[in-house]
Parts: C-alpha cells; structure tokens; sequence
C-alpha cells in the first residue's frame, strides 16, 4: 500500500462468506485483526495486485456459496471495491485465479475452467476504471 503500510488478502470459511483483510504499518513486522470485506467469498482462492497509480485490482469469485461467477474489481483504496468486469458468468466452477500486469500495462490473467482446463485472458489497463 505504500510507505511501510502492507495489506493481506485472503480466502474465508463458508460461515463468514467474504474476503477478509489484514493490514500491517511496520512492513509486515505486526498485522492488525483480520476483519472482513464487502467482498462475497465462497471460500475460493482470489488474486489482487497493485497497479503503478495505486489502484487495487482483485479477481475473485463473486458469490458466498459457488465457484462462479468469476469477476474483476477495482479500488482506489482498497476498502471499497467495483467491479468493472465478469470474466465467467456460466454455470460452473472457476477456481484458483492469478493476476499481474504485463510491462505494457495490461492485466494478465489465468484460471482453472471447470478443473478441466486452464484459461487465459488479456485485459487492457485502458478498459480498468478509474
């Protein structure tokens, strides 16, 4: 987050149902209470970067009971949170996401389909709101 301020993201149990957060302002020495986030989670893995400008990206499932849909969200300063895209909408099960961003800027992503396969997406950091 900036100047020794770190913040952690993480997956929940089906009974809290969203993602949760710590934060840390001595570079990860102390970490405050976990306390949850406006996010839904149905225990599902999730993946978030920081972009140069300061913007958070998340990619996450956005449900508190299944696996999909599969959705992209943005914050400017990561307590509230857009979403500006939904990679997976289908009936299905789309798991274990990752994130970063390609020297050109755009935001490059990998999922498992269905535990069948492993997707691929580009996104342009131009189509990321602001």
């Amino acid at each position: 987050m900036g100047n020794g301020h770190m913040r952690l993201y993480a997956r929940s149990t089906h009974s809290i149902a969203r993602i949760c957060q710590s934060d840390s302002f001595d570079e990860g020495l102390t970490w405050s209470t976990v306390k949850t986030t406006e996010l839904p989670n149905p225990n599902s893995g999730i993946d978030a970067i920081r972009l140069p400008d300061g913007r958070l990206v998340m990619i996450y499932n956005k449900s508190e009971s299944s696996r999909t849909p599969l959705n992209l969200a943005v914050s400017a300063n990561g307590e509230r949170w857009q979403d500006f895209y939904t990679l997976e909408k289908d009936p299905g099960e789309y798991s274990y996401p990752a994130l970063i961003q390609a020297r050109n800027g755009d935001l490059l992503v990998t999922y498992t389909w269905n535990r069948t396969k492993i997707r691929f997406a580009r996104f342009p950091l131009s189509q990321v709101p602001w």
